[in-house]
């Protein structure tokens, strides 16, 4: 590596970090919130290293549980400690996220391919920066239940880097015994941290394809000599799943909860959604308010479909034109598959699904605007003003994204504001009202709490766990007018 791309590399992770700390750092006075209390502070599993040992054989993601184990034996019930590593995974994937894209620029201009030439190199960093400061990813880095996902995409993102590295140059081949086996193992530790996880031999396969354009037998010879041991692997967690109680349990569960061509008709509705809030972070929300759909003639869902055929269509005619473009985009819908596609799950979306995948769209948006800045003839007054106007795009976005993701933040200040945003965001959906009404309950409002249950139970009359919870508010109420 030459003396100025040392520098450059050093001036890219100096920023990188930089914005990272002015996004995040109100996110360490956020407190615990809504999962936080029955999986982290009360699990009893959790309460020393011997316990958690002799549990170990019926856990489901058991290295998760153990840096919570880890947490809670260091911070107790302080919840700035734990917000630290979900700080540091979020930093580190997306310093991942940085050497895997410049690696992958490096190797795609060794191979003869033109377009990479230096300014291309900013999209690596400006694709890690989106990562870092986008809102999007605040749901996975300050909610301390979001952990699963920031610690699946860290060894997710160690693995495909270490892949990149062993295989991918001649040094990397002298390399390949340290660094290939490092990377599955990497992978057993993303599995064993949220099953989300599952995507990456496919992912590997999809690099190898598109970005070091192999064919034919150099595809099939990688495949058998690369990629069949992270299918192996694959093969045996998905072993253990079949055998797991916990894990039969939750895929009984998911039959239940609607019909699959109800869920994947719904969910076509749900990603295009989902991509709405990469570009209007006001919409986000802990507990979104989505219908469930019947019929593809349903509101909008036929045009939605058109949609999403449009965009992995293009993604399919760019692949030799402009293949970071659709790789970012086939990289968006291959990590969606395990949350967002035919397996029901009772929460239609939840935003910390979107940080692995949203990594795809910050590629594909990265890379149409670094082609853009090309565009016009060299010397005309329109294309340089056009130049200009799309250089600045990027200085301008910074702060919106540092002002959104800071706000975002704030809400997880205390469990009072952070239902209420819920409630403004979904007015209509019962759990927002009853988890607020508990909040002004704990609060010691027992008169607000008294109106949020009523209004829960006004949108779901069934409800048990606001009736109880009714009940017990108007019970303290009346005791203490006596």
């Amino acid at each position: 590596m030459a003396d100025s791309d040392l520098v450059s590399h050093r001036t890219a992770i100096v920023s990188l970090l930089v914005l990272t700390v002015l996004a995040y750092a109100n996110s360490f006075y956020g407190t615990f919130q809504f999962d936080d209390l029955s999986a982290i502070l009360e699990d009893p599993r959790l309460e020393n290293p011997s316990v958690f040992l002799s549990h170990l054989g019926q856990m489901v993601r058991p290295f998760l549980k153990l840096t919570f184990m880890v947490d809670r034996q260091v911070y107790g019930d302080i919840p700035t400690g734990y917000h630290l590593l979900n700080f540091l995974l979020h930093l580190g994937s997306a310093l991942l996220i940085y050497g895997i894209l410049f690696d992958s620029l490096r190797l795609y201009r060794k191979k003869g391919n033109g377009a990479a030439d230096a300014g291309f190199f900013g999209v690596p960093f400006w694709t890690a920066l989106l990562f870092l400061i986008h809102p999007i990813g605040t749901e996975a880095v300050t909610y301390i239940s979001g952990r699963p996902t920031g610690l699946m995409a860290f060894f997710y993102l160690v693995a495909f880097y270490l892949y990149l590295r062993s295989t991918g140059t001649e040094e990397g081949r002298a390399k390949f015994f340290p660094w290939y086996p490092a990377a599955l193992l990497s992978f057993g530790l993303s599995l064993l941290s949220k099953e989300a996880a599952i995507t990456l031999p496919v992912a590997l396969f999809v690099f190898d394809a598109v970005i070091r354009r192999q064919k034919g037998g150099d595809l099939l010879r990688s495949f058998f000599r690369l990629h069949l041991p992270f299918w192996a692997i694959l093969f045996l967690f998905l072993l253990f799943g079949a055998f797991h109680p916990r894990y039969s349990f939750l895929f009984r569960y998911s039959f239940e909860v609607r019909p699959l061509y109800e869920n994947f008709l719904t969910q076509v509705n749900t990603i295009v959604y989902a991509l709405s809030l990469f570009f209007l972070p006001g919409r986000q929300n802990f507990d979104h308010d989505l219908p469930v759909f019947t019929s593809i003639l349903q509101g909008p869902v036929l045009f939605s479909a058109i949609f999403l055929a449009a965009l992995m269509g293009a993604a399919f005619r760019y692949l030799h034109r402009a293949p970071f473009f659709s790789f970012g985009v086939l990289w968006f819908f291959l990590h969606l598959i395990p949350t967002n596609s035919l397996l029901p799950r009772y929460d239609l979306l939840s935003e910390r699904n979107l940080y692995l995948p949203s990594m795809g769209i910050f590629l594909s948006i990265v890379f149409l605007w670094s082609g853009l800045k090309d565009l016009g003839p060299v010397g005309n007054r329109f294309s340089f003003l056009f130049r200009i106007a799309l250089a600045s795009i990027p200085l301008l976005l910074i702060p919106v994204l540092l002002f959104f993701t800071v706000s975002r933040n704030a809400i997880y200040a205390d469990q009072v504001t952070f239902w209420a945003d819920a409630v403004r965001n979904s007015p209509q959906k019962a759990r927002p009202h009853n988890n607020l009404g508990y909040a002004y309950f704990l609060a010691g409002d027992s008169g607000r709490a008294i109106e949020e249950f009523r209004k829960a139970l006004s949108f779901d009359p069934y409800d048990p766990t606001a009736q109880r919870n009714l009940l017990k508010a108007w019970t303290l109420k009346k005791q203490k007018e006596l």
